[in-house]
């Protein structure tokens, strides 16, 4: 499976994990694969997101190079999915979209088997890039780090995967005293 790098804000990670956390989440075919793509993420903060990649509430276009159609779709959480021109991050298409640049493809596997090869063309709107975070700094908020950021984020999701595999494949008595 192609698994080009992908960048995810810290809040687009933070309301992520608490989508995974409902059980309606948990049960998703798939559901995995966007676990996955959240632990080889780069995470950094909202301000230091490049325009050109797609992050929630984005409008991406981007072809499925299998069937050579073109998409114009708004990456959303599941809360706001539905509406015409949506997808949801816990589809597979949307999984699959999430931190990629323009320029990017990736294979992903959906269930069924079938396999989707997707390439972002463009990003039309990225909420980020409409924030002048210059403004927020003079506040005296001193912004985070991106190593600082991603070493919370990636502590906060092992602790939660750890959690669902225990849940999962909870063990023995005998193998609990070791």
């Amino acid at each position: 499976m192609n698994t080009p790098p992908i960048t995810i804000t810290t809040p687009d990670l933070e309301r992520l994990e608490q989508c995974l956390e409902s059980r309606t989440a948990r049960e998703l075919p798939g559901i995995d694969m966007l676990y996955e793509e959240l632990m080889r993420a780069d995470i950094v903060d909202a301000s230091e997101i490049a325009s050109d990649i797609v992050t929630m509430n984005s409008t991406v276009v981007f072809v499925d190079e299998q069937s050579e159609q073109q998409y114009e779709l708004t990456l959303v959480y599941p809360d706001q999915a539905g509406k015409s021109g949506t997808v949801s991050v816990l589809a597979p298409v949307g999984s699959a979209l999430l931190g990629l640049a323009v320029g990017q493809a990736i294979e992903w596997q959906i269930p069924g088997g079938r396999q989707l090869r997707l390439r972002v063309n463009a990003v039309r709107y990225q909420p980020e890039s409409t924030i002048d975070y210059k403004k927020k700094r003079s506040s005296n908020r001193r912004p985070s780090s991106s190593s600082r950021t991603r070493e919370y984020a990636m502590d906060s999701m092992y602790d939660k995967l750890d959690l669902r595999l225990m849940a999962t494949f909870p063990a023995s008595d005998a193998v609990a005293q070791y």
